[in-house]
């Protein structure tokens, strides 16, 4: 079995398309679970439509909590979670038939490489495209320029590279995680730090998603390809500083929650990084060139080395 589990906020005009490519799905052993977050627009209504069609397939949890975010919202679900497998699911996407299957058949072939003990976390590329659904890029991480091999655990204390509506997770993963503290940058981020330092973290080489992006997106692709944003990633030197800041707050909860339970190397990586925070300069390159601490593509690797 497997939860697929979805966050909405308002998300009305887009919602009918995501669950109908779910229920679309050729893999039918899962189940739908959904959380509002105080929508004002129909969208529960509608989930409610579905609740009532489907009663054995889609569950909308009412727990009346203002969760306040993404984040949140999702580790809200994820706390009523009890199947084997998890996967994330936002609500103006849209599936393509065999998504869920391929993402089972990847994790499957991980268990019994690792067994069926370890913590893993699988994520792909995905195709992204315009409120309309269409297709802007055939892959976000050529879009991106992100680098799939970067999957360890001083890669993720760097940068993220599960987009979360891509993966899927066991349930070794989800029972660490416990808490889901305020400096957590988002929950696929979270759960990746966790796996890459317990477990496992997999590139799945499938690309089965819709990507869709509009105005109301919190989190998107961004376009490489774009001067603008070139120019950003590289001369902006408040968002850079924040995004980096952002990373060690994050590094620093890590270790708060999990600190006694690294291994030696992991320790020692935790370490390094959230010494960068207020080391000088000089040493700051020292230290990074020593762990390998290093963003992917060459306008954020030139603004990393900028602004470190």
């Amino acid at each position: 079995m497997i939860d697929i589990l979805m966050a909405t906020y308002n998300g009305e005009k887009y919602l009918r398309e995501q669950i109908d490519s779910i229920l679309n799905q050729t893999y039918k052993d899962w189940r739908l679970l959904v959380r509002d977050d105080g929508s004002t627009d129909r969208t529960v209504a509608i989930i409610n439509e579905y609740v009532s069609r489907y009663k054995d397939k889609i569950i909308l949890i009412e727990d009346n909590i203002n969760a306040g975010g993404a984040k949140y919202n999702f580790f809200e679900i994820m706390k009523r979670s009890s199947s084997d497998y998890i996967m994330f699911a936002d609500q103006d996407d849209v599936w393509e038939r065999d998504k869920v299957s391929h993402a089972y058949n990847y994790i499957v072939r991980a268990e019994k490489k690792n067994g069926t003990h370890i913590p893993l976390l699988l994520y792909s590329d995905l195709k992204v495209a315009d409120s309309s659904l269409k297709i802007m890029d055939t892959s976000m991480f050529r879009m991106q320029k992100l680098d799939r091999s970067k999957n360890r655990f001083k890669d993720y204390l760097v940068q993220n590279n599960a987009t979360g509506c891509t993966v899927i997770f066991n349930r070794e993963l989800r029972e660490l995680c416990s808490v889901m503290p305020s400096a957590a940058i988002m929950h696929d981020w979270w759960l990746a730090l966790i796996a890459a330092a317990f477990g496992r973290v997999y590139y799945m080489a499938s690309n089965d998603i819709l990507y869709r992006q509009h105005g109301n997106n919190t989190e998107g692709a961004k376009n490489l390809k774009s001067l603008t944003y070139l120019l950003k990633r590289v001369f902006g030197r408040s968002e850079i500083k924040k995004n980096l800041m952002d990373t060690y707050s994050q590094a620093e909860a890590f270790g708060a929650v999990f600190g006694s339970k690294l291994n030696r190397e992991n320790k020692e990586i935790l370490s390094a990084y959230i010494s960068l925070k207020n080391s000088k300069k000089l040493k700051k390159y020292s230290i990074i060139k020593k762990w390998g601490f290093m963003k992917s593509g060459l306008a954020r690797k030139i603004g990393y080395y900028m602004y470190i």
